[in-house]
């Protein structure tokens, strides 16, 4: 396509500052309220799905804050989908937490 692109460090530099912390995905949702504004009415409807995966229950490091993470059987995960566009995003996660109705309807007036 021959589009210049920004050099590897660039994009680096950028990915340390988005916050990717366990919740509700603000970073994301930011981005997703910009890129609603060019989408029509139609696009922009949006299904919600989530899951409960189970992941290795190994101690991990995060890097950027410095921290260890705990060891955690599942996770718990929410994607926006297009119900019409041809887009999808996760907005939630979160560790050893089952869903409830009080994180769904959080999730919900967020996206909205």
């Amino acid at each position: 396509m021959k589009i210049p692109l920004p050099a590897m460090s660039t994009w680096k530099n950028w990915a340390r500052k988005f916050d990717v912390m366990p919740g509700i995905l603000n970073d994301v949702l930011a981005i997703m309220k910009n890129k609603a504004g060019s989408l029509t009415e139609l696009e922009r409807l949006t299904v919600l799905t989530f899951d409960e995966v189970y992941i290795s229950n190994d101690v991990a490091i995060n890097r950027k804050d410095e921290e260890v993470i705990e060891p955690h059987k599942t996770c718990q995960f929410i994607m926006a989908r297009g119900l019409f566009g041809r887009w999808k995003q996760p907005v939630f996660y979160d560790y050893n937490k089952t869903m409830d109705k009080e994180t769904l309807e959080q999730v919900i007036k967020q996206l909205f």
